[in-house]
């Protein structure tokens, strides 16, 4: 189980999933750090973290990604890629990573 971690202006997220396994589940952590399932794969991601890390910005809705007084008319998928680009997607490295997480050396 590999883990990567997605630094917004507004949040952190960490995702993690086997991305070498197709049918893999992809979960994330908030700032909280508990983990919660999503409804995607890693077949949904097509085995890509940054993928992963769109699909789990959309899933969690434009009240978690949309700024309230955005005015930006662009479709969803652009603004949460344009996100996803800015923050970056970066392994956590064995040391930032708690007793209780799995993490791939």
């Amino acid at each position: 189980m590999t883990i990567y971690e997605c630094r917004f202006d507004f949040d952190t997220i960490r995702i993690r999933c086997d991305f070498s396994e197709a049918s893999s589940p992809i979960e994330y952590a908030g700032d909280g750090g508990e983990w919660h399932s999503t409804p995607y794969q890693c077949a949904d991601a097509r085995h890509s973290a940054t993928r992963a890390a769109e699909i789990v910005t959309a899933y969690l809705g434009s009240d978690y990604w949309r700024s309230p007084d955005s005015d930006d008319d662009r479709e969803d998928g652009e603004i949460i890629h344009d996100l996803v680009a800015a923050a970056g997607v970066e392994p956590v490295l064995d040391e930032d990573v708690e007793d209780d997480e799995d993490v791939e050396k």
